[in-house]
């Protein structure tokens, strides 16, 4: 009786620790070769040091919150977020206006060879911790 009991605790203790433990993933990538662009990620968690993403860059952005507030201009815009999801991101340049970024989503198989065919190296890591009110 002892052994079940035992076993029963520690996997119901163990349950909430593992669940807490599990991050989003965010993947982006700025394919552009023969640009200086830097792009900038400003967030509600690291709003002093803001992200920068140069031109043929990839950066991956793990987070323990389950929402990323981006910043522009001062005003967060809440984007929520799966934990233990990993999401990819295309940063690009509009074709007629080289001032206007747009970010798309795409899929892993459309991100991986978006990467590997524009030259990008590893990624860069970043882990944005949530801070708790």
């Amino acid at each position: 009786m002892k052994k079940p009991a035992l076993c029963l605790v520690l996997f119901l203790g163990l349950v909430p620790w593992s669940f807490g433990q599990t991050t989003a993933r965010m993947h982006f990538f700025f394919p552009l070769k023969f640009s200086l662009r830097t792009v900038k990620l400003r967030t509600t968690l690291n709003a002093d040091k803001p992200i920068r993403i140069g031109s043929n860059e990839w950066v991956l952005v793990e987070t323990d919150a389950d929402s990323l507030g981006l910043l522009d201009r001062e005003q967060p815009f809440f984007m929520p977020l799966e934990r233990g999801r990993t999401y990819y991101f295309l940063v690009q340049s509009e074709r007629d206006n080289n001032a206007a970024l747009s970010v798309r989503a795409v899929t892993e198989q459309e991100f991986l060879l978006t990467a590997h065919f524009g030259g990008a190296s590893k990624p860069q890591a970043y882990f944005l911790r949530h801070k708790p009110n």
